[in-house]
């Protein structure tokens, strides 16, 4: 099965959202899944994990 993961959040931040989707996405690389995880880039950060695609967050401006 290919499984995509889509998050405002991934390393190299470390927080609940970061570990359950890092966690969920090698136990199903190990039960044979094909996973992708689509998340904002990091400034001067490279991913060594394979299929870890980045894409240009966009700022919010909300007005009140």
């Amino acid at each position: 099965m290919r499984i995509a993961f889509f998050t405002n959040c991934y390393k190299p931040l470390v927080n609940g959202v970061v570990t359950s989707i890092s966690s969920l996405k090698e136990a199903y690389e190990r039960k044979g899944h094909e996973v992708y995880i689509f998340a904002p880039r990091v400034e001067d950060y490279v991913d060594q994990e394979k299929n870890v695609f980045r894409y240009r967050s966009i700022k919010s401006w909300n007005k009140r």
